[in-house]
C-alpha cells in the first residue's frame, strides 16, 4: 500500500506491481473500506489499526466517530482528559 499521488496521475494496483501508487480519491476509499472489516476491531467498539493514518474513524454502526487507538495520537487523545482532570485537582489541592 503506497501514499497518494499529488500530482493527478491515479495508478490502481494491479498484480504486476508491487509498490502500489494511488490517487487521493482510491486511496481514501482504499481505508474507507478496510476500516469496516473485522479484524481491527476490538469487542466491537474499539478500533486500533497502526497502518491506517487516520486518528479519527467513522463506527461501523450508528452514527459518530472513534478513536484509532492503533496509533499513539489516538491514546494521547483517550487520556487527554484524565490528564486535565488530574492536573486540575492537583492545582485545586495546592492551591485551595
Amino acid at each position: 500500500m503506497g501514499r497518494p499521488a499529488n500530482d493527478g496521475s491515479c495508478n490502481l494496483p494491479n498484480k504486476k506491481s508491487t509498490p502500489h501508487i494511488l490517487c487521493h480519491k482510491h486511496y481514501y476509499y482504499f481505508w474507507e473500506r478496510r476500516r469496516f472489516l473485522g479484524e481491527h476491531w476490538k469487542g466491537g467498539i474499539f478500533y486500533a489499526n497502526k497502518e491506517d493514518p487516520a486518528i479519527f474513524v467513522d463506527q461501523r454502526s450508528g452514527n459518530g466517530s472513534t478513536i484509532n487507538l492503533g496509533r499513539p495520537t489516538g491514546w494521547f487523545l483517550l487520556l487527554l482528559p484524565f490528564i486535565f482532570f488530574g492536573f486540575t485537582l492537583f492545582l485545586f489541592a495546592r492551591f485551595v
